[in-house]
């Protein structure tokens, strides 16, 4: 079935003597405005019409609401009347409609059109057919033309991206074969287990005695107190202190303990500057294998903090995407394995995600090459990345907008936009996004006033130890 209809114009008005017909009326043009022939009653009313004089009242008197004043039609209306009916185009309306008046029959009220008019009109419809009908057939052929170009195009695309798709699954399938010829071989489905709550588990900050609290306290040095005291009462004053506290010590720890690895481990290769930032072309084999459509090219950013004190890392996986953020500080050396919690949102509709089982391990292999695990929606999944060099990029300037799209998704954000989708609901006063007491905002220059902590968040911790996150 063709795409045209019989019933539709292609051609352009034809036109003889004034007159025209453009496969619908057949009229005379003035102005750009085009007048069909009235019906001869219509005529004869208009022609004959007198004004009723003003409405009166009941006692006799004008009203003072009359009705609007009628409007007459144009000159040129009355113009090509006349030309319809065979007499001189009058350009005056007073002398048109005199001449129109006379024309008609004074008994039969009626008025003949003049046959030459009417031969030229049929004449015109003729002439008119066969030059639609020429127009027809070259439209017909435009269209298939056209239709040919546009099929070859979705043709071309369609193997484009075919290309594109191979040239990616072989890239992937080439960077899982490099992995392995290194003894680097990642599940490709989702890992057995995971639905286990010991595979997988967040759970509140464990209870810390005041005993064990002093022990810890006293085991700092000096300097170590100083710097706890001043973040809590400089920073946060008196607001969570216990909590924050709690935080700070558990920081200085894990830091005591990576020197102490340090010490014994001096044969350790630090990372150069291919591993511990810049941009990481991902292979997931769960994700390919369960959103295809979605994963042509997936990838990571990442860097530490200006500061120093964590590692942030943007990605985008296809079917999920958004931020995580690490727990303690950036890797230093190789087989270093982080830690991180992450926020995104899911491809589609872009629900937020930012559950406290929302999380992630990346293991810095060296030479530019990363290995990591990632929970989502209750799988728990591998991938493995290979860094990709981009010249002149200082990654640490993309983390302040990193932390604050991080910090942005949270149950304000996420009640708004449920809000704009389904009505109103509760408002918050407050609507800054949620930091944790432990922020890398202290001390980093790109930190803006958007990322101050708020301990007035429940804060979740993830022991990632029990979360069988570890590889070696």
């Amino acid at each position: 079935m063709s795409w045209w209809d019989d019933s539709t114009n292609y051609a352009a008005p034809v036109s003889r003597d004034g007159f025209f017909y453009d496969g619908l009326s057949f009229y005379v043009d003035i102005d750009s405005y085009h007048y069909p022939r009235s019906d001869p009653a219509a005529l004869y009313e208009l022609l004959t019409y007198t004004d009723p004089g003003p409405v009166l009242t009941k006692t006799g008197k004008v009203a003072k609401r009359q009705p609007p004043p009628r409007k007459d039609k144009p000159p040129n209306y009355y113009q090509a009347q006349c030309l319809h009916y065979g007499l001189k185009g009058f350009k005056q309306r007073p002398a048109a409609k005199k001449h129109l008046l006379a024309a008609f029959d004074p008994t039969t009220k009626t008025l003949v059109v003049p046959p030459r008019i009417l031969a030229l009109e049929q004449e015109l419809k003729e002439e008119y057919e066969k030059a639609n009908e020429v127009a027809r057939v070259k439209a017909e052929e435009e269209w298939q033309r056209r239709e040919g170009i546009r099929q070859a195009e979705q043709k071309r695309r369609e193997t484009q991206l075919e290309e594109e798709w191979r040239k990616n699954r072989e890239e992937s399938d080439a960077m899982l074969g490099e992995f392995a010829a290194l003894g680097i071989v990642i599940g490709k489905g989702e890992i057995e287990g995971t639905e286990s709550d010991n595979e997988v588990l967040c759970r509140k900050s464990k209870e810390v005695s005041d005993a064990e609290l002093r022990k810890d306290i006293a085991a700092l040095s000096e300097a170590q107190l100083r710097a706890v005291f001043e973040k809590l009462v400089f920073d946060k004053r008196t607001r969570g202190v216990r909590k924050a506290a709690l935080r700070e010590i558990d920081v200085v720890k894990q830091a005591q303990a990576s020197k102490v690895q340090m010490t014994k481990g001096k044969s350790k290769k630090r990372l150069n500057a291919l591993s511990d930032e810049g941009e990481f072309r991902i292979m997931a084999p769960y994700l390919r294998d369960q959103w295809s459509s979605y994963t042509e090219t997936m990838k990571l950013k990442l860097s530490p903090s200006p500061g120093g004190s964590h590692l942030w890392v943007w990605f985008h996986f296809g079917i999920v995407s958004g931020i995580m953020r690490s727990h303690g500080c950036p890797p230093k050396y190789v087989g270093d394995t982080t830690r991180l919690q992450w926020r995104g949102r899911e491809e589609g509709e872009g629900e937020m995600t930012y559950e406290d089982e929302n999380v992630a391990s990346i293991t810095f292999l060296g030479d530019g090459r990363i290995r990591g695990k990632m929970r989502w929606m209750g799988t728990l999944f591998e991938f493995i990345g290979k860094n990709a060099p981009r010249k002149n990029v200082v990654w640490c300037k993309s983390v302040q907008h990193w932390k604050e799209q991080y910090w942005g998704i949270n149950d304000r954000s996420y009640e708004r936009a449920r809000v704009a989708r389904w009505g109103r609901s509760w408002h918050y006063d407050d609507d800054a996004g949620d930091a944790s007491s432990n922020s890398d905002t202290v001390g980093d220059p790109y930190a803006g006033d958007g990322d101050s902590d708020d301990e007035d968040d429940e804060r979740m911790d993830v022991s990632m130890d029990d979360f069988g996150m570890a590889y070696f």
